[in-house]
């Protein structure tokens, strides 16, 4: 069969189409495949961060810290605000808590620990409230 030069360039333009988007399609849902990568290396987040100012008679505010210590059996979730000292909120390998108390003014650093001895720094986020 022969193709005229516009049916060429149309089965040109249509191959370059599907190797550039029918070819990436993955059966898996972007965001699970996301997730499964994050599965494998210790990941630490905070959301909302920073945490919104709120109201005026809100002195405080609301983050939610998950990790995952990517495999370590037991790892730790410490937070040191400012210059004072840390202090350990949580263990385990993979969670989330919430954290009601983020404060104007102030610098939160969270860190999770590898739990073992001696404990190796994973992951940290810093988090800050809108002023």
């Amino acid at each position: 069969m022969l193709l005229s030069r516009r049916g060429k360039i149309l089965a040109c333009a249509v191959v370059v189409a599907y190797a550039n988007f029918g070819a990436c399609h993955h059966p898996k849902d972007p965001s699970s495949a996301a997730s499964d990568a994050r599965r494998d290396y210790p990941w630490l987040a905070a959301s909302p961060n920073p945490v919104p100012a709120g109201l005026p008679e809100e002195a405080l505010g609301t983050t939610v810290i998950t990790w995952n210590s990517g495999g370590v059996s037991t790892a730790q979730v410490c937070v040191k605000v400012n210059r004072s000292p840390e202090v350990r909120l949580t263990e385990g390998g993979s969670g989330s808590i919430e954290v009601p108390w983020i404060g104007f003014d102030s610098l939160y650093e969270f860190r999770l620990y590898s739990g073992g001895r001696p404990s190796r720094l994973l992951s940290k986020v810093e988090v800050v409230r809108d002023e």
